[in-house]
């Protein structure tokens, strides 16, 4: 009877045996054994959902090598070499979970806003509010939806990078990223202070790495402009309808649209 009940769990756990690579399993141990030793060096990543946050990841992998933490939970998603000797970036959508995440865990030190290093990548919020909305009242709800997806949210990730000592945070926009990317890439790596070497050949590939990225995309949601157009949704409404969001949006915190944002007036 022992042995039918065996290989019935062995026959149920197979096609999931089969799936989970070993080197995931090596991944989150030293995953595990990095986060206890990133006192020096760290680096700590925001984005609001929908503002370039893959491409991101994937230029940094690309150059760096260094492993990519999502909320805390390894990210991998591209076939690029990465350097488990090298401190994480850590990413989340909202800071506060930055907050949340070092209250939970003693042996992770809180972030120094002195020491440690914070790049956050923005996108013209009135084109992120409008992504995949049917009308101009749906995309308003969700300004008010829960983190991290409303506009409080947003904001709060931009306080948190207003608050950051200025020797030792970089803001991107999105836009210039797509449109400018040689000097906006070297502008990264500089910041975190890694090598330019490859950048050329990089370059020579650009839409081959893009595609890779889009392509990745388009498994896990779903790419409408294929990093090509950077007002892609915000096209179908109406410049009183754009106007009226971004009131909205502005009414949140006048004080820093007007210091990182402005750029967006309409």
């Amino acid at each position: 009877m022992k042995t039918v009940k065996k290989v019935f769990i062995l026959f149920i756990l197979a096609p999931f045996l089969c799936w989970a690579k070993p080197p995931i399993a090596i991944h989150l141990q030293n995953y595990s054994n990095t986060l206890s030793n990133q006192d020096e060096n760290r680096i700590f990543f925001l984005t609001h959902p929908r503002s370039g946050t893959n491409w991101s990841f994937y230029i940094m992998q690309y150059f760096t090598q260094r492993p990519i933490s999502y909320y805390y939970t390894y990210h991998e998603a591209y076939d690029l070499p990465q350097d488990f000797t090298k401190p994480f970036i850590h990413h989340c959508h909202d800071a506060n979970f930055f907050n949340e995440i070092f209250g939970h865990y003693s042996y992770l030190k809180a972030p120094n806003k002195n020491k440690d290093k914070l790049f956050i990548l923005i996108r013209d919020p009135t084109e992120t509010f409008f992504r995949e909305k049917d009308s101009f009242n749906t995309a308003v709800s969700q300004l008010y939806e829960e983190s991290p997806y409303g506009v409080e949210s947003f904001f709060n990730n931009l306080s948190f990078y207003d608050s950051w000592s200025s020797k030792t945070k970089l803001l991107i926009y999105y836009e210039d990223l797509i449109n400018y990317p040689n000097e906006i890439i070297k502008e990264i790596l500089f910041f975190l202070d890694d090598s330019i070497n490859s950048l050329d050949n990089f370059m020579l590939n650009y839409e081959e790495h893009k595609q890779k990225t889009v392509k990745y995309y388009d498994e896990v949601h779903h790419s409408y402009s294929k990093g090509d157009c950077v007002d892609f949704h915000q096209k179908k409404y109406s410049h009183q309808e754009k106007k009226n969001l971004q009131n909205l949006i502005k009414e949140k915190d006048p004080i820093l649209w007007n210091k990182y944002l402005k750029r967006y007036e309409i």
